[in-house]
């Protein structure tokens, strides 16, 4: 058994490594090769804590825990904290304990990067990044890494963050959520909004957008009308009923649920993505275990 570090994770997922693990995760979703239950959450202390195991066969089995609490940011610390245990499906043995907060950073912007292939313009130039945290960062880094984006737009509540990484990527800040929102081909929103900021008067035709911040029925990032006006992909039809709060509340107000399309389907082949070059697009990401169980995989086996 292994104990595999941050750093070592940071080394080798890289954008490209975390995509092909993502792809083949959904690959494996379309077919029925793996058994993924719902996510269990408990409470904890002034947070939450989430247990989300997986099993794929000549893969792994795998449990990733997770806890989020939300005022860590005052003591200092993250708001997640994660790990991963990786066992073997054929014995049981434990092969590793992974580190697993930039495993699921970047296996979370890698599914965003794999819908974006299938639902954004391929003339699309403009990158426009909603937060400027860890995830937000990661979203960056797969999206330039997956498409050949002209400028980069940065907006985030806090301006010192923005400031931050907009000299990291030589982006620039946009004044305000509304620009960033009209100027932008791709919009990835990877905030803890609870108040769905985007809204659907600011999206132009063709746009689309990319939403992986709000994870709780009360959480939101777009508002109901920017749900309505879109062609809707998650990534799992009973994931997003469970956490995906922009379209928990949307359906409230007549959005229907019928109407969205699972990311597998695209990936198979089943249904088409993008079908019109001024369709709004959005995709609306929860996070799945079997992301995590390929993602740890491709880590072990890269390290050799």
């Amino acid at each position: 058994m292994r104990f595999v570090h941050e750093v070592e994770v940071e080394r080798v997922l890289t954008p490209a490594l975390a995509l092909e693990a993502v792809q083949r995760a959904f690959w494996a979703l379309s077919a029925g090769h793996m058994t993924m239950p719902q996510r269990s959450s408990l409470p904890a202390t002034g947070g939450v804590y989430l247990v989300m195991p997986c099993s794929a066969s000549g893969v792994g089995l795998g449990t990733k825990l997770v806890t989020v609490h939300g005022e860590n940011a005052t003591r200092g610390l993250p708001t997640i904290h994660s790990s991963y245990m990786l066992q073997s499906d054929v014995t049981g043995e434990l092969e590793a304990v992974i580190e697993a907060r930039a495993m699921t950073e970047r296996r979370t912007a890698a599914v965003s990067a794999l819908a974006a292939w299938h639902l954004m313009r391929s003339d699309a130039r403009v990158l426009g990044i909603v937060g400027a945290g860890p995830q937000a960062r990661a979203q960056l880094e797969a999206h330039m890494a997956a498409h050949p984006f002209e400028r980069v737009l940065i907006w985030n509540r806090s301006l010192e963050a923005a400031q931050k990484l907009a000299r990291e990527w030589n982006a620039t800040l946009a004044p305000n959520l509304e620009t960033l929102v009209r100027e932008s081909d791709l919009i990835s929103s990877a905030t803890r909004a609870t108040d769905g900021m985007i809204r659907g008067e600011w999206l132009r035709p063709g746009t689309h957008l990319d939403l992986v911040g709000a994870f709780t029925p009360d959480m939101s990032e777009a508002d109901t009308n920017a749900i309505k006006i879109s062609s809707v992909t998650v990534d799992k039809l009973e994931a997003a009923q469970n956490g995906a709060g922009e379209l928990i509340q949307a359906a409230r107000h007549g959005w229907d649920w019928n109407t969205m399309t699972e990311l597998s389907s695209l990936v198979d082949g089943s249904k088409l993505g993008r079908t019109s070059s001024d369709q709004i697009t959005l995709f609306k990401s929860v996070g799945l275990a079997v992301e995590d169980l390929f993602a740890a995989r491709a880590v072990i086996d890269a390290l050799g």
